[in-house]
């Protein structure tokens, strides 16, 4: 809790222009390894680091787009160690932590969503990897057809947290749930409860990024892991439904917010 309370401390006297604080990212090493990073990806290098979301939604698209073979995973996740390798330990901190992405420059929003989606595919590139084409193409076609709701869970719990951060858990366990449920519920029917525990687990790794004091209550371990169909369920033609929680919206008029509530998707 301290180091978040400080990263928060930070960005707000970075807003306000009240402070200045001390950064030790070298660009030109950084930029180097972007430009490397976004071509192995087959990315723009000067949009990767523009919007958060729209990253996040790219690399998702990268891992489903080659579900034939386990190794398009294997790729994926050797462009994430290259790119980590080549910045090294120490710009690694100062470059892509929360605190660094603020100083150079993003809004503490998309900082956070950047680490969450590092940490999400830490976990994907280690203990989450599985190198079976069976596994990977069960997932990777989860992500295909579910895209739309898995978006939309993510984007609900960014406007959520964002407006109401002091109930992150709950949006937290929210998003888990979702993405728990659409993986246990599509193409990984036959691995039921790992693919839960999957889906369960990279939510947990993007959000814990923010609020790790939510992993306190918010766990995903695979021997208490329990399928549930609370957030999902298939209309009559056999299409998949999701629900998306209440969420924080903005009225762009009055500038005041509202709970949209509760809607399936």
């Amino acid at each position: 809790m301290l180091k978040l309370a400080t990263v928060f401390v930070i960005a707000i006297a970075l807003t306000n222009g009240q402070t200045q604080v001390d950064n030790y990212c070298n660009q030109v090493q950084f930029n180097n390894c972007k430009h490397q990073f976004a071509n192995t990806l087959g990315l723009s290098p000067d949009l990767i680091f523009k919007n958060a979301s729209d990253f996040r939604i790219q690399v998702a698209t990268l891992f489903y787009m080659g579900k034939n073979s386990v190794n398009n995973w294997v790729n994926l996740c050797n462009s994430f160690t290259s790119f980590y390798q080549c910045l090294g330990q120490f710009n690694y901190v100062e470059c892509l932590s929360p605190v660094g992405l603020i100083v150079q420059g993003a809004s503490p929003n998309d900082a956070f969503d950047y680490d969450g989606t590092f940490r999400q595919y830490q976990f994907e590139c280690s203990v989450g990897f599985v190198p079976y084409d069976d596994n990977y193409n069960c997932l990777a076609s989860t992500w295909a057809n579910g895209a739309s709701q898995l978006i939309a869970l993510s984007t609900s719990y960014r406007k959520n947290v964002n407006h109401d951060p002091k109930n992150a858990c709950t949006y937290a366990k929210n998003l888990q749930d979702g993405y728990a449920q659409i993986f246990g519920s599509l193409n990984c029917k036959t691995n039921k409860k790992w693919a839960t525990w999957w889906g369960c687990s990279i939510a947990n790794e993007y959000a814990s990024a923010q609020f790790r004091h939510c992993n306190h209550v918010n766990k995903c371990p695979f021997d208490q892991i329990i399928t549930s169909n609370s957030m999902v369920k298939f209309d009559e033609n056999g299409k998949l439904m999701v629900k998306i929680p209440k969420t924080w919206e903005k009225n762009e008029v009055t500038g005041e917010y509202y709970q949209e509530e509760e809607k399936w998707l």
